[in-house]
């Protein structure tokens, strides 16, 4: 089991890296969407609101890319998913800035 994740998270590519930084905000920001619908209280008000979990799904990137640039040396798996939090975060700016 340990060889079979290994094997699919252990890859030094581009396209690899953009993959994963485009899927890790999307998973992340439906987890805590989820989350929080559960937990409002009862006359509906949400503790957090958009923006903001869409801020931290971008920045849960920012754990992954160290540990792939830092501990693993993966360097091409790191510029993969800086392009796609660049282009999270672009969208973010251009949707709540302008």
């Amino acid at each position: 089991m340990a060889s079979m994740i290994k094997k699919i998270f252990y890859r030094n590519n581009l396209w690899f890296g953009a993959l994963l930084g485009a899927l890790i905000p999307l998973v992340t920001y439906f987890a805590l969407d989820a989350g929080i619908e559960a937990s409002k209280d009862d006359s509906g008000v949400r503790y957090l609101d958009e923006g903001t979990v869409q801020v931290v799904s971008i920045v849960f990137n920012v754990f992954l890319f160290r540990w792939y640039m830092l501990t693993l040396k993966f360097d091409e798996t790191g510029k993969g998913m800086l392009l796609s939090t660049f282009i999270y975060a672009f969208f973010y700016v251009f949707k709540h800035m302008g």
